[in-house]
């Protein structure tokens, strides 16, 4: 079977776009942990990436620490906690038990990184919150 020089050239050229990772997940990416930016939205944006962190911070006068994870994998990771929230600065502080799912995988260059937080616990509302630019 004989082929012909440009549908040689077509193969090779796919075949190397598909090695090069065009349109897909980078290359180096692939081999790198999923982390949450857990440094809060006052540290900027992209600041302190972690892969099981103890500590997320949410804001001024929020944030889940004691974090334990059952699982942590490239697509999701769960786990549990303790919620931290006052209204404002001098309000009483509010704790109790949460269950953390992190997932919806992004990535920044070659990073990836979880995008979405939920948060349940019992006699509470659910929390989602979205990472924008890292910060949850």
């Amino acid at each position: 079977m004989r082929i012909s020089r440009k549908a040689a050239a077509g193969v090779a050229t796919l075949a190397l776009a598909a090695g090069l990772g065009l349109g897909a997940i980078p290359a180096s990416a692939s081999t790198r942990a999923t982390v949450v930016y857990a440094a809060g939205p006052f540290a900027g944006a992209w600041r302190g990436p972690q892969v099981r962190p103890h500590t997320i911070y949410l804001g001024a006068d929020y944030w889940l620490d004691q974090m334990g994870w059952h699982t942590w994998s490239h697509g999701s990771a769960h786990g549990y906690g303790r919620s931290n929230a006052a209204a404002g600065a001098g309000y009483p502080l509010q704790r109790y038990r949460v269950t953390a799912t992190l997932s919806d995988v992004r990535y920044h260059g070659s990073q990836p990184y979880f995008e979405k937080l939920v948060l349940t616990a019992p006699h509470h509302a659910t929390v989602v919150r979205w990472a924008g630019n890292g910060e949850l």
